[in-house]
C-alpha cells in the first residue's frame, strides 16, 4: 500500500495511469504535483511539480507514448487563486521522463442493461 501522509505527499489522488514498467502515475488534486509510485512496493519513485494546485488527470501520449499529458482544473478556485496560478485549467505536456506509456484500450459501455 502507498500512504500519502507517510510519504509527505500533498493533495488527494485523482486521475491515474500506468507506464510500460508497471509503475503508477497519480495526479494529486490540491497537491501541485504528479507522483510516480511502485504499486508492488508502495515506494514513491518520483515527483513532478505542476504550476497549478488542482492536478486532475494524467495519460501518456505522443507518437511513442513518451510524453505525459497532465490536466489541471479551476473548480472551486477563487478569482484570486486563478490570478496566482494562471496555468490552472491548462493541459501540460511533460517530456524527457525516460519512460513510456501504453496505448489506451477502447471501452464500449452498454447502456441498455
Amino acid at each position: 500500500a502507498f500512504c500519502l501522509k507517510t510519504n509527505k505527499v500533498d493533495g488527494a489522488p485523482d486521475g491515474m495511469t500506468i507506464d510500460q514498467e508497471g509503475m503508477l502515475w497519480v495526479a494529486c488534486y490540491n497537491g501541485y504535483q504528479v507522483i510516480r509510485v511502485d504499486p508492488n512496493t508502495g515506494k514513491l519513485l518520483q515527483r513532478l511539480a505542476i504550476p497549478s494546485p488542482n492536478v486532475t488527470s494524467v495519460i501518456f501520449g505522443g507518437p511513442n507514448y513518451e510524453d505525459l499529458y497532465v490536466t489541471t482544473g479551476t473548480l472551486q478556485m477563487t478569482n484570486e487563486q486563478i490570478e496566482k496560478y494562471p496555468h490552472s485549467g491548462c493541459v501540460f505536456r511533460v517530456t524527457g521522463l525516460g519512460v513510456k506509456g501504453t496505448p489506451s484500450l477502447p471501452v464500449v459501455l452498454q447502456t441498455d442493461l
